[in-house]
Protein backbone atom coordinates (compact mmCIF):
# COMPACT_ATOMS: atom_id res chain seq x y z
CA UNK A 1 0.00 0.00 0.00
CA UNK A 2 1.45 3.54 -1.30
CA UNK A 3 1.59 6.63 1.58
CA UNK A 4 -0.78 7.87 -0.06
CA UNK A 5 -3.15 5.07 0.31
CA UNK A 6 -2.62 4.68 3.75
CA UNK A 7 -3.19 8.64 4.64
CA UNK A 8 -6.43 7.83 3.14
CA UNK A 9 -7.24 5.16 5.17
CA UNK A 10 -6.42 6.71 8.05
CA UNK A 11 -8.74 9.61 7.20
CA UNK A 12 -11.17 7.30 6.81
CA UNK A 13 -11.32 5.02 9.27
CA UNK A 14 -11.26 7.78 11.92
CA UNK A 15 -14.26 9.62 9.78
CA UNK A 16 -16.15 6.36 9.91
CA UNK A 17 -15.40 5.92 13.81
CA UNK A 18 -17.01 9.44 14.10
CA UNK A 19 -19.59 8.75 12.05
CA UNK A 20 -20.81 5.63 14.22
CA UNK A 21 -20.44 7.38 16.83
CA UNK A 22 -22.40 9.95 15.81
CA UNK A 23 -25.63 7.59 14.93
CA UNK A 24 -25.36 6.27 17.95
CA UNK A 25 -25.66 9.31 19.87
CA UNK A 26 -28.23 11.27 17.54
CA UNK A 27 -30.41 7.58 17.73
CA UNK A 28 -31.01 8.95 21.66
CA UNK A 29 -31.19 13.01 20.86
CA UNK A 30 -30.49 15.04 17.39
CA UNK A 31 -26.90 16.47 17.33
CA UNK A 32 -27.52 20.14 15.56
CA UNK A 33 -24.34 21.90 14.47
CA UNK A 34 -21.95 23.00 17.15
CA UNK A 35 -19.43 24.98 15.09
CA UNK A 36 -16.54 22.30 15.61
CA UNK A 37 -17.92 19.49 13.46
CA UNK A 38 -15.88 15.79 13.09
CA UNK A 39 -13.42 16.84 10.02
CA UNK A 40 -10.00 17.81 10.89
CA UNK A 41 -9.37 20.28 7.99
CA UNK A 42 -5.50 20.14 9.46
CA UNK A 43 -4.93 16.33 8.79
CA UNK A 44 -5.64 15.43 5.50
CA UNK A 45 -4.34 13.28 2.76
CA UNK A 46 -1.78 15.04 0.51
CA UNK A 47 -3.47 15.14 -2.27
CA UNK A 48 -6.91 16.63 -0.63
CA UNK A 49 -3.93 19.41 1.18
CA UNK A 50 -2.42 20.37 -2.18
CA UNK A 51 -5.58 20.80 -4.13
CA UNK A 52 -7.15 23.11 -1.70
CA UNK A 53 -3.88 25.24 -1.48
CA UNK A 54 -3.79 25.72 -5.27
CA UNK A 55 -7.39 26.19 -5.61
CA UNK A 56 -7.35 28.23 -2.28
CA UNK A 57 -10.34 26.46 -0.90
CA UNK A 58 -11.67 27.24 2.59
CA UNK A 59 -11.93 24.81 5.44
CA UNK A 60 -15.32 24.18 4.83
CA UNK A 61 -14.88 23.47 1.11
CA UNK A 62 -12.29 20.99 2.24
CA UNK A 63 -14.70 19.17 4.50
CA UNK A 64 -17.53 18.96 2.27
CA UNK A 65 -15.26 17.69 -0.61
CA UNK A 66 -14.01 15.08 2.03
CA UNK A 67 -17.47 13.98 3.24
CA UNK A 68 -18.42 13.52 -0.01
CA UNK A 69 -15.77 11.88 -1.47
CA UNK A 70 -15.65 9.34 1.45
CA UNK A 71 -18.94 7.09 -0.06
CA UNK A 72 -16.55 6.46 -2.98
CA UNK A 73 -13.90 5.17 -1.68
CA UNK A 74 -15.68 3.04 1.51
CA UNK A 75 -18.65 1.61 1.01
CA UNK A 76 -19.45 1.24 5.23
CA UNK A 77 -19.96 5.28 4.48
CA UNK A 78 -23.43 5.09 2.44
CA UNK A 79 -25.05 3.32 5.53
CA UNK A 80 -24.07 6.09 7.87
CA UNK A 81 -25.30 8.76 4.97
CA UNK A 82 -28.67 7.20 5.22
CA UNK A 83 -29.04 7.10 8.83
CA UNK A 84 -27.57 10.49 9.30
CA UNK A 85 -29.91 11.95 6.17
CA UNK A 86 -32.94 9.99 7.80
CA UNK A 87 -33.66 9.22 3.78
CA UNK A 88 -33.76 5.46 2.71
CA UNK A 89 -33.51 7.51 -0.69
CA UNK A 90 -30.13 9.31 -0.19
CA UNK A 91 -27.56 7.40 -0.34
CA UNK A 92 -24.94 10.26 0.21
CA UNK A 93 -24.27 13.05 2.07
CA UNK A 94 -27.01 15.39 1.42
CA UNK A 95 -26.29 19.65 2.02
CA UNK A 96 -27.69 19.74 5.11
CA UNK A 97 -25.94 16.34 6.72
CA UNK A 98 -22.47 17.64 4.68
CA UNK A 99 -22.96 21.05 6.54
CA UNK A 100 -23.69 19.84 9.67
CA UNK A 101 -20.92 17.54 9.82
CA UNK A 102 -18.64 20.11 8.83
CA UNK A 103 -19.37 21.96 12.17
CA UNK A 104 -22.02 24.66 10.29
CA UNK A 105 -26.20 25.18 9.78
CA UNK A 106 -28.45 25.60 7.20
CA UNK A 107 -29.31 28.67 8.61
CA UNK A 108 -26.16 30.09 8.00
CA UNK A 109 -26.13 32.18 5.01
CA UNK A 110 -21.95 32.13 4.69
CA UNK A 111 -22.50 28.12 5.08
CA UNK A 112 -25.15 27.85 2.05
CA UNK A 113 -23.18 30.19 0.08
CA UNK A 114 -20.33 27.58 -0.36
CA UNK A 115 -22.45 25.01 -2.19
CA UNK A 116 -24.39 27.42 -4.14
CA UNK A 117 -23.94 27.13 -8.54
CA UNK A 118 -21.48 29.78 -8.62
CA UNK A 119 -19.49 28.58 -5.60
CA UNK A 120 -15.96 27.05 -6.02
CA UNK A 121 -16.75 23.39 -5.08
CA UNK A 122 -19.30 23.63 -8.29
CA UNK A 123 -18.19 25.32 -10.82
CA UNK A 124 -14.29 23.86 -10.78
CA UNK A 125 -16.35 20.87 -11.06
CA UNK A 126 -15.53 19.29 -7.98
CA UNK A 127 -18.64 18.13 -6.72
CA UNK A 128 -22.43 17.85 -8.16
CA UNK A 129 -25.49 18.56 -6.20
CA UNK A 130 -28.89 17.44 -7.12
CA UNK A 131 -31.53 16.64 -7.90
CA UNK A 132 -32.52 20.29 -8.42
CA UNK A 133 -36.52 19.34 -8.18
CA UNK A 134 -35.67 18.86 -4.53
CA UNK A 135 -34.76 21.62 -1.86
CA UNK A 136 -31.20 22.33 -1.44
CA UNK A 137 -30.81 20.91 2.47
CA UNK A 138 -32.35 17.41 0.87
CA UNK A 139 -30.10 17.58 -2.20
CA UNK A 140 -27.41 14.74 -2.14
CA UNK A 141 -23.87 16.09 -3.11
CA UNK A 142 -21.63 13.73 -5.41
CA UNK A 143 -17.63 14.05 -6.36
CA UNK A 144 -16.69 13.26 -9.46
CA UNK A 145 -14.64 10.04 -10.79
CA UNK A 146 -12.21 12.24 -12.43
CA UNK A 147 -11.88 14.13 -8.83
CA UNK A 148 -11.81 11.13 -6.65
CA UNK A 149 -9.21 9.49 -9.29
CA UNK A 150 -6.99 12.69 -8.67
CA UNK A 151 -6.99 12.30 -4.74
CA UNK A 152 -6.26 8.47 -4.89
CA UNK A 153 -3.30 9.53 -6.99
CA UNK A 154 -4.37 9.00 -10.61
CA UNK A 155 -2.60 11.73 -12.88
CA UNK A 156 -3.90 9.53 -16.07
CA UNK A 157 -6.11 11.98 -18.53
CA UNK A 158 -9.43 11.34 -18.95
CA UNK A 159 -10.12 9.18 -22.45
CA UNK A 160 -11.67 12.42 -24.27
CA UNK A 161 -9.38 14.43 -22.76
CA UNK A 162 -5.98 12.48 -24.02
CA UNK A 163 -7.39 11.78 -27.46
CA UNK A 164 -7.39 15.72 -27.62
CA UNK A 165 -3.93 16.19 -25.96
CA UNK A 166 -1.00 17.55 -28.61
CA UNK A 167 2.20 16.55 -27.40
CA UNK A 168 5.11 18.77 -29.75
CA UNK A 169 8.23 17.31 -31.34
CA UNK A 170 9.93 19.57 -30.43
CA UNK A 171 10.01 22.67 -28.19
CA UNK A 172 8.13 25.76 -29.13
CA UNK A 173 10.43 29.25 -30.61
CA UNK A 174 11.52 31.45 -28.03
CA UNK A 175 10.12 34.93 -28.07
CA UNK A 176 12.36 36.76 -29.75
CA UNK A 177 11.92 34.54 -33.05
CA UNK A 178 8.29 35.06 -33.10
CA UNK A 179 6.77 37.71 -35.40
CA UNK A 180 5.50 41.17 -33.16
CA UNK A 181 1.68 41.13 -32.58
CA UNK A 182 -0.37 43.27 -35.53
CA UNK A 183 -0.56 46.91 -34.83
CA UNK A 184 -3.41 48.66 -33.83
CA UNK A 185 -6.40 49.53 -36.98
CA UNK A 186 -8.90 47.28 -38.12
CA UNK A 187 -8.71 43.89 -38.50
CA UNK A 188 -10.91 41.21 -37.97
CA UNK A 189 -12.30 39.97 -34.62
CA UNK A 190 -13.89 36.61 -33.72
CA UNK A 191 -17.37 37.61 -31.84
CA UNK A 192 -18.46 34.80 -29.45
CA UNK A 193 -21.84 34.22 -27.38
CA UNK A 194 -23.47 30.56 -27.08
CA UNK A 195 -21.89 27.82 -29.28
CA UNK A 196 -22.91 27.88 -32.81
CA UNK A 197 -23.43 32.12 -32.25
CA UNK A 198 -20.01 33.07 -33.41
CA UNK A 199 -20.04 36.19 -35.74
CA UNK A 200 -17.09 37.76 -37.58
CA UNK A 201 -16.96 41.51 -37.50
CA UNK A 202 -14.48 44.19 -37.86
CA UNK A 203 -11.85 45.69 -35.14
CA UNK A 204 -11.84 49.13 -34.65
CA UNK A 205 -9.29 51.15 -32.19
CA UNK A 206 -7.24 49.70 -29.88
CA UNK A 207 -9.18 47.47 -27.25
Amino acid sequence: MTQLAQQWERVLDGLGARLASLIEVNRAQPVSADGRGIVDVHRMPTTLVQLAESLTLEDLDIAVLLIASAISLDPRFEAYYVALNNDVNAHGPTVSTALRLSGHSMLEASARRRLRPDAPLRTLGLIDVGPTSRALPTQVITVPERVIGHLLGDSMLEAALARARVIPDRDPLDAEFLPEPPATGDYPVVLRARAGTAALGPRVGNR
